[in-house]
C-alpha cells in the first residue's frame, strides 16, 4: 500500500492500479487507500461497481467478504435502510450486495418500484437469500405489470417455469440465455421444470451453445440415449462456441456424469468388430494445437477419456497401453481414478508387463517380480495412483532397486490424499517413505541434503528417520515440496504431527517472528502445531494472510469421492481420519480435532478483520476522515519537532525581556491586561501539571506555586517525570512567545530568530487558552503521549530478559495463587490488592499513553479496553500500540515479583533457572506510568456512572459520577478476571470463547466456518445467526458436526416459537442442514406438494438411513389428494424416494417411473431391503441400460447373472441383501469400492469358503472387512492355515521370494490366493 501512495504519479495511474490490484489488499490497506491515498476514488465508483462487483458471466474477480463489504458499505445511503426509498435504491447500484437479508427487509416495498429497471442494481454476487428477499419487495409493491428482472429467475416457483401457471402481474422473458444463467441457483424441481419446458429444443444449436457457456451441468440430468443421438450438434455447440471459450468448456464437459461420457465413447471409439481405435480415442493428428486437433475430429472423443470403463479398457491394444494411459490420467477432473477403471487398468498392465517378460522368454513367479519388468517411461505413463494399488507388501519388496527408486519418486510425486483411496494404510507409507529415504541417500553417498529432501514428496511426513539438517534447508524443503493446497493438507496421526510440527517451528523459527509469507507458505500445514504456537502469531500478520488461508484451505472445502464405506463423497477431515483408523491409537487426537482447533484459530483471526468494517451506524465521510487523520498526524510531529528546537527559551527569555523594558514606558494599561492574563493562563497550566508530578493538590496562589517549584528541585524525579515537565514548559514558552509578539507586533529579528524559526515556533503550541484547565491538560498530555510511548519502547529494548514468555509465567503465578490462597495467612491474602494496583497501573499507563489524562476518570476495566478500543479506531502511532503491550509486560512482571515474595516462590516453582528468575526479580517497571497514580484511581469491580468518554470525545475525558460500589470479588473470579483483561490489552489473537462470533466473521472464514461449536453458537446473537443462515446452510458439515451445531441454531432462528415452520425460501436455504432439520424437527418443514422447489432440495442433500427416511416420505405424500407422483415430482424428489413403502411403489405409474428412471438412478438409494425388493422388480424390471446408466436400479431391473460385477457402482452393493446368490468368480470381480459397500451382516451369514475368499479378494484394500472376513474364515476352518496370517508390514529384505497365484480363476489354491490378498497383493 505504501508503495503505491507516490507523489508523482496522477489520480487516474492511482485509480488504474488500485482496480487491478485492490481486491488482493489486506482489510487495513484498502482502509488507507480509501481515506488517505485514494480518498478521491470515491469518485469512481462505478469503475469499482463494474470491475469488482457485476461482472459478469461467471467471472466473478476473487474479492474477499471483508474487502467487499468495506467497499460497498462506504456507497450506502447515510440513513437508517428502513427509511430508504427510490432514490437511495437508486444511488446503492449493485453495492447492495453487501447489505443483509434483514436490511433489505427493512427497505419499504415502495422502495422497490424501479428496481425492475435498474439492471445497475443486480449482479452474480447477490445471494439465493437476498434475490428471495428482493423478489418479494418487487411483487409486494407492485401496482401494476412489471417486467421480472433476469436475476430473479431462480425465485420463480416451477410450476411457473414449466408453463404450468401463469405469472400473473410479472412479464417473464423467454429468452433461453437468460433462463439457462439463472438455473446455476436453482433447485432440483425447477431444473426438471425447466428443461420439461424446454423439451427437444435443448439440442438447438444456439440454446447448446448457451448451455456449454453458462451451464454444462443441465446436460447432466439428461439419459443416455438422448445424450447420444443428438452428439453431433453437441460437437457443433463446441466449435461454434469458439477457441477462447473452449478451455472452460472441456473442463466442465469432463465433469459430465460418466454415462454420459461413456456412451460418447461407446458411440465413436468402437469399429464394426468391435475393436478399439486408440488414434480416435486420442484425437491423433500430426498438430500439437489440441484445439485444432479437436476441432478438426468427427468424434472429439479425447473430451470424454474420463468415462473409460472396464470394457473399453479391456479392448485396449496392450502395444497402446502406456500411451492412453498417460493421456488418460491428464484428462481426470478429480485427480481420483474411479475404483472400477483403477482395478481394470491395474489388470491392463499386469497384462502388459506378463506380454514384457514373455518376449524376453522369461517366466514371472511374483507380483514383485512383474513390477521389475516397468521401465521408466512405463512409471511415468502409469503413475503413481495405480502402482500404489499394488498395496505396500508388493511396492516395498521390488527387488530391483532401480524400479523402486522410480516407482517411490512417483508416487511421491502424487497428492497425499490417493493414499486414502488405495490399497496402503498408514503403516505401509511410513515402511515406503523409510525404504525410499534409505535408496535416496544410497544414491547420494549417505549424504541428507535438499535433493535428497525434495524428492521424498508426500513421503515426507511419514519419515520417521531423524533429520540432522539446518533450519534454513528444512525451511527451503518445505516451501519446495508442499507447494499445492491439496499438498499442504496433510493426514497423519498425532505422533506424526508433533514431528512435522517440531520440523516446521525448527524452520521457520518461532511464530511470533513469522510474516504473513511464512503463514500462505505454510497453509494447512499450520494443522501440526499445537493451539499455543498458533496464538503466539502476531495478529497482524494472521489478518493480513487469513483471506488466502481460509481461501486456500482444504479440510472443510474438498470433498474426496471414492472414499471406503461410503457412497457419497466426503469431506477431506472425514476422509483422512476414516484412513488413520489403523493408525490411530484408543485417546489419540484425531487429524479432526487438529483441524477444528486450527479452523477455531481461523475464526479467531476473522474478528481481527471483521473489526475495521462498518457497523450499522454510516462511517463518517472519507474527506473528515482523512483531515482528522491528517490533524493527528500534524499534532504528532509538532511534538516530537517541539523536544528538539534549541531557540524556544532563548526567544521566550527575549521576549520577557523586551515585555519588561516596554510596560513603564510604551505599553497601554489594555495590552499589559492581555500580557498578564497570558503569562498567568501558561503559569497555571504549569503549575497544575507540576502538581500531578509530585502528587498534590492544583496550586492558585505564587506562593503555592513556589513551594511546587522547590519540590521539583529538591526531589530525585525519574526521568519520565522530567521529560513531561520539560515538554509542558516548552509549550507554554512557544505559546507565551506567540501571543506576545502579536500584541507587540514583534518580528522574528526582535526576538532572535529567522523567519523560518519564528514562523514554526507558532504553530507549535497551543493557542485556544479560553478552553477549560482540565482539556487544555489533557491535550499536553495527547501530546506527550507519544513521548511516553517512546520513552516506555526505549526502556524495554534495553531492559528484558530472553527467552521468558512472560504470560505463561504470569499465568503460572496466577495457577499457584489458586492452590494456595486458603493456606496464606490474612497478611498474605493481601495478594487481591496486589492483583488491583497493577490493573491501575496498567490503566493509567496506557491512558496516559494514548494522550488522555487519567487524573480525572474512575473506570472499570471495561471503560479501559473500550477507550483503548475507540483510540485503536481512530489511529494510533506503532509506538502507541507496541507501548500498550509493554505496559502490560511491566504489570505482568510487576506481578510476579510481588506474588512470588508473597508466597515465597522459588525458581524450580515457575520453571525457571535461578540466573533467569534473578534477572526477573530485578527488573524495574512502570517508570513512566506512577507519575499519575497519586490522582487516579481504578476500581475494577464496579461500573461507572457515566460514559467514560465526556466530553469532545478526542481529548477531555472525564466521569461525572462517583464508581459504585460492589462486595469484594472472591480470588477465583479476580484472577479470572485479571487474566482475560491482560489478554484483551496485548496485541494478541483473541481465543474464540473471548470473541462473540459475527455473520461477517464466518462470511470472512468460509468453509473453516464449519467447524464451530455449539458454544461458539450459543454465544452469537440471534439476528447475526439470522443474517447469516443461508451462509451456515452452505457450509459442508460431517453427520457430527450438524448433529453438534443444530439444537443453538434452531434456538437462535426460531427463538421460542413453539409454532414456526420455515418458509419455503428459507428451508431451500437451510440447503446442507436439511437432513439433521429433518431427522429431529420435520415439523419445522412445509413438505407439502405445493413446496415442491424446497422439498426437492432436501432430497438431493439428504444422507438419511432408510428408516428415517420413511416418515418424511410420508408427510409429503399425505399431503397430496392422491399418492401418485408426477414425473416432475420422481424427477425432483431424490433420495425422498428412498423412504416409500412397497405399497408407495407399487401405486406409481410405471410409464411415469421408466421415464424417470435416469433421475430416480441418480439419487443413489438405500432401500429398505426386502420390503420393497418384489414392488421395485415390478416396476423396473426390464428397464433397458448398462450399469452405469442404471445405478442402484440395475438390482431390480436386470439379471445380475448377465452383469459385469467389476462395473458394480457402491449404491448397488450397498443394497444386496443376499451375496451367497452370486458366484465366486464374481464376488471376486467386483471393485474395491463397491466391495467395501458389502455389509459385515452379509459376510456374517456367508458360509461358503470359497466366496468368502473371492470377497477377499475383491475387498483388499478395506482393512475392516477384511479382518471380518479373516476371522469368518478362520471361524469356518477352525484354524488358522498357513500361509494365511495377520496382515503386517515389516521393513523390507534387499531381495524377495514371495509367491503370488496370478490365476484368474479360483481353484484349489484359494487359500493362497487370499493369504496374498490379505497381505495387501492386489489381484
Amino acid at each position: 500500500a505504501e508503495s503505491l501512495a507516490l507523489e508523482e504519479i496522477s489520480d487516474q495511474e492511482v485509480s488504474n492500479l488500485f482496480f487491478s490490484v485492490g481486491n488482493k489488499l489486506d482489510i487495513t490497506q484498502i482502509d488507507k487507500f480509501y481515506t488517505e491515498t485514494f480518498a478521491h476514488l470515491y469518485s469512481h465508483r462505478h469503475e469499482v461497481e463494474e470491475l469488482w462487483i457485476q461482472q459478469g458471466d461467471n467471472r466473478l474477480v476473487d474479492v474477499s467478504w471483508p474487502v467487499l463489504k468495506y467497499i460497498s458499505a462506504l456507497h450506502w445511503a447515510q440513513l437508517p435502510t428502513s427509511t430508504w426509498g427510490q432514490k437511495e435504491l437508486l444511488d446503492l447500484g449493485a453495492f447492495g450486495v453487501a447489505l443483509t437479508r434483514h436490511q433489505l427487509a427493512q427497505i419499504p416495498a415502495t422502495a422497490f418500484r424501479s428496481v425492475s429497471t435498474m439492471q445497475n442494481f443486480f449482479s452474480d454476487r447477490l445471494t439465493l437469500g437476498q434475490l428471495y428477499v428482493i423478489f418479494d419487495k418487487i411483487n409486494e409493491g407492485a401496482t401494476e405489470s412489471f417486467t421480472l428482472p433476469t436475476h430473479l429467475y431462480p425465485c420463480l416457483h416451477s410450476s411457473l417455469l414449466n408453463g404450468a401457471e401463469t405469472a400473473d402481474k410479472m412479464r417473464i422473458s423467454t429468452s433461453v440465455v437468460d433462463f439457462v444463467k439463472a438455473s446455476n441457483k436453482f433447485t432440483p424441481a425447477q431444473v426438471a421444470a425447466y428443461l420439461d419446458h424446454l423439451g427437444a429444443d435443448l439440442w438447438s444449436l444456439d440454446n447448446l451453445a448457451q448451455v456449454l457457456q453458462y451451464n454444462p451441468s443441465l446436460l447432466g440430468y439428461v439419459d443416455t440415449e438422448d445424450f447420444v443421438s443428438h452428439l453431433e450438434d453437441l460437437l457443433k455447440a463446441i466449435w461454434n462456441s469458439g477457441r477462447d471459450k473452449f478451455p472452460q468448456i472441456l473442463i466442465e464437459l469432463r465433469n459430465l456424469p460418466r454415462r454420459l461420457l461413456h456412451a460418447w465413447l461407446l458411440q465413436t471409439v468402437i469399429d464394426e468388430d468391435g475393436n478399439l481405435l486408440v488414434d480416435v480415442l486420442l484425437d491423433k493428428s500430426e498438430s500439437s494445437d489440441y484445439y485444432e486437433r479437436i476441432s478438426s475430429s468427427s468424434s472429439a472423443a479425447s473430451i470424454a477419456l474420463p468415462g473409460l470403463c472396464c470394457d473399453l479398457i479391456d479392448k485396449i491394444p496392450v502395444d497402446r497401453l502406456m500411451e492412453v494411459l498417460s493421456v488418460y490420467r491428464a484428462t481426470l477432473p478429480g485427480e481420483v481414478i474411479p475404483s472400477n477403471a483403477r482395478m481394470c487398468f491395474v489388470s491392463a498392465i499386469r497384462q502388459y508387463l506378463r506380454t514384457k517378460a514373455a518376449s524376453v522368454s522369461l517366466q514371472v513367479t511374483s507380483e514383485v517380480e512383474l513390477l521389475s519388468f516397468l521401465s521408466s517411461s512405463d512409471i511415468r505413463a502409469v503413475g503413481g495412483e495405480l502402482l500404489l494399488s499394488w498395496g505396500g507388501d508388493v511396492l516395498a519388496n521390488i527387488p530391483h532397486p532401480e524400479v523402486s527408486y522410480e516407482i517411490l519418486i512417483k508416487i511421491g510425486e502424487e497428492y497425499p490424499h490417493l493414499f486414502f483411496h488405495n490399497g496402503v494404510l498408514p503403516a505401509d507409507v511410513k515402511v515406503l517413505a523409510e525404504q525410499f529415504f534409505k535408496l535416496l541417500k544410497r544414491k547420494n553417498k549417505g549424504v541428507v541434503d535438499m535433493g535428497v529432501l525434495k524428492k521424498l514428496g508426500s513421503f515426507l511426513p511419514y519419515l520417521e528417520s531423524r533429520l540432522s539438517v539446518s533450519s534454513s534447508m528444512v525451511k527451503d524443503v518445505i516451501t519446495s515440496v508442499f507447494t499445492d493446497p491439496l499438498q499442504k493438507a496433510v493426514c497423519l496421526c498425532q505422533e506424526q504431527r508433533k514431528k512435522l510440527g517440531d520440523l516446521i517451528l525448527k524452520g521457520f523459527g518461532e511464530p511470533d517472528k513469522w510474516g504473513s509469507d511464512d503463514l500462505v507458505q505454510l497453509g494447512d500445514l499450520l494443522v501440526t502445531l499445537d493451539e499455543s504456537d498458533l496464538f503466539k502469531v502476531k495478529p497482524e500478520v494472521l489478518r493480513k494472510a487469513l483471506p488466502t488461508l481460509v481461501k486456500t484451505s482444504v479440510y472443510s472445502r474438498v470433498k474426496l469421492a471414492e472414499v471406503r464405506g461410503y457412497v457419497d463423497p466426503q469431506l477431506y477431515y472425514v476422509a483422512c481420519d476414516k484412513w488413520l483408523e489403523t493408525d490411530t491409537e484408543h485417546g489419540e487426537e484425531k487429524l479432526s480435532t487438529a483441524w477444528e482447533r486450527l479452523a477455531r484459530w481461523y475464526i479467531s483471526g476473522a474478528s481481527l478483520i471483521t473489526s475495521s468494517l462498518p457497523t450499522s451506524t454510516p462511517r463518517p465521510r472519507l474527506e473528515e476522515a482523512r483531515k482528522k487523520r491528517e490533524a493527528a498526524e500534524e499534532q504528532l510531529t509538532a511534538s516530537q519537532e517541539l523536544m528538539q528546537l534549541p531557540y524556544v527559551e532563548s526567544s521566550y527569555r527575549k521576549v520577557i525581556e523586551i515585555l519588561t523594558e516596554q510596560i513603564p514606558t510604551k505599553l497601554s494599561s489594555e495590552k499589559i491586561d492581555s500580557s498578564l492574563k497570558i503569562l498567568k493562563k501558561n503559569r497555571q497550566i504549569l503549575s497544575d501539571i507540576a502538581a500531578s508530578v509530585i502528587g498534590v493538590s492544583s496550586v492558585k496562589s505564587a506562593e503555592s506555586v513556589d513551594k511546587i517549584v522547590s519540590q521539583i528541585q529538591n526531589s530525585q524525579l525519574p526521568e519520565s517525570h522530567k521529560q513531561l515537565l520539560r515538554y509542558v514548559s516548552l509549550v507554554t514558552q512557544a505559546n507565551i512567545v506567540t501571543e506576545l509578539s502579536r500584541i507587540f507586533s514583534l518580528t522574528a529579528h526582535d526576538v532572535g530568530l529567522t523567519d523560518e524559526e519564528f514562523a514554526r515556533l507558532q504553530v507549535l503550541g497551543f493557542h485556544n487558552l479560553d478552553l477549560s484547565p482540565e482539556i487544555l491538560k489533557a491535550r499536553f498530555l495527547s501530546r506527550f503521549g507519544h513521548a511516553v510511548a517512546s520513552s516506555v519502547l526505549s526502556r524495554r529494548k534495553r531492559e528484558t530478559v530472553e527467552d521468558v514468555d512472560f504470560m505463561k509465567l504470569h499465568d503460572k503465578v496466577m495457577e499457584l495463587l489458586m492452590e494456595k490462597f486458603k493456606d496464606l495467612t490474612p497478611a498474605q491474602q493481601e495478594s487481591s490488592k496486589k492483583i488491583t494496583n497493577s490493573q491501575e497501573l496498567i490503566g493509567n499507563g496506557t491512558l496516559s499513553l494514548l494522550g488522555l489524562d487519567p487524573t480525572t476518570m474512575r473506570l472499570s476495566e471495561a471503560n479501559v479496553l473500550k477507550t483503548i478500543e475507540d483510540k485503536k479506531k481512530a489511529g494510533l502511532t506503532q509506538d502507541q500500540e507496541d507501548g500498550i503491550v509493554l505496559i502490560a509486560r511491566d504489570a505482568q512482571i510487576r506481578l510476579v515479583q510481588e506474588l512470588s515474595d508473597l508466597m515465597s516462590l522459588t525458581a524450580g516453582d515457575l520453571g525457571l533457572d535461578q540466573d533467569t528468575f534473578d534477572n526477573i526479580k530485578a527488573l524495574e517497571t512502570f517508570k513512566e506510568t506512577e507519575l499519575f497514580m497519586s490522582t487516579a484511581v481504578y476500581d475494577f469491580t464496579a461500573t461507572p456512572t457515566a460514559n467514560p468518554l465526556a466530553g469532545d470525545g478526542q481529548t477531555g475525558v472525564t466521569v461525572t459520577g462517583p464508581a459504585e460500589t460492589s462486595t469484594e470479588p472472591s480470588i477465583d473470579v479476580l484472577i479470572d478476571k485479571e487474566g482475560k483483561f491482560f489478554h484483551s490489552l496485548f496485541n494478541e489473537i483473541p481465543k474464540l470463547s473471548d470473541v462473540k462470533v459475527t455473520c461477517d466473521m464466518i462470511r470472512t472464514c468460509g468453509s473453516s466456518a464449519s467447524m464451530l461449536n455449539q458454544a461458539d453458537l450459543h454465544a452469537m446473537d440471534a439476528q447475526e445467526v439470522k443474517d447469516c443462515m443461508e451462509d451456515f446452510g452452505m457450509l459442508e458439515y460431517s453427520m457430527e458436526k450438524a448433529e453438534e451445531l443444530w439444537p443453538e441454531l434452531k434456538a437462535k432462528l426460531l427463538g421460542d416459537d413453539s409454532s414456526a415452520q420455515f418458509s419455503p425460501g428459507d428451508t431451500v436455504l437451510l440447503h446442507n442442514l436439511l437432513t439433521v432439520v429433518a431427522r429431529h424437527d420435520l415439523d419445522l418443514l412445509d413438505m407439502t406438494a405445493a413446496n415442491i422447489d424446497a422439498v426437492s432440495v432436501l432430497g438431493r442433500v439428504s444422507n438419511l438411513s432408510p428408516a428415517e427416511m420413511a416418515p418424511v416420505m410420508v408427510r409429503y405424500l399425505e399431503s397430496k389428494e392422491t399418492k401418485v407422483l408426477s414425473e416432475l415430482e420422481l424427477k425432483s424428489l431424490g433420495r425422498l424416494l428412498c423412504g416409500m413403502t412397497e405399497h408407495d411403489w407399487d401405486t406409481q405409474n410405471k410409464d411415469k417411473l421408466v421415464s424417470a428412471a435416469t433421475s430416480i438412478a441418480m439419487a443413489q438409494c438405500k432401500v429398505p431391503g426386502s420390503e420393497v425388493e418384489g414392488a421395485l422388480k415390478i416396476m423396473f424390471s426390464g428397464l433397458e441400460g448398462r450399469v452405469g446408466d442404471l445405478g442402484w436400479l440395475t438390482l431390480y431391473a436386470v439379471d445380475m447373472a448377465q452383469v459385469d460385477f467389476r462395473e458394480l457402482s457402491s449404491d448397488i452393493t450397498q443394497n444386496m441383501l443376499d451375496v451367497s446368490q452370486y458366484s465366486a468368480d464374481s464376488l471376486m470381480s467386483m471393485n474395491p469400492q463397491a466391495a467395501s459397500m458389502v455389509s459385515v451382516e452379509l459376510v456374517g451369514q456367508l458360509d461358503d469358503t470359497d466366496k468368502l475368499t473371492a470377497l477377499a479378494a475383491s475387498t483388499g484394500e478395506d482393512p475392516v472387512l477384511r479382518r471380518e472376513l479373516t476371522a469368518r474364515l478362520v471361524d469356518l476352518l477352525g484354524q488358522f492355515p498357513p500361509p494365511l496370517h495377520p496382515p503386517t508390514t515389516t521393513t523390507p529384505p534387499e531381495t524377495t521370494t514371495k509367491d503370488d497365484n496370478s490365476s484368474s480363476t479360483l481353484s484349489a489354491v484359494l487359500i493362497l490366493v487370499l493369504a496374498a490378498v490379505l497381505t495387501n497383493f492386489y489381484l
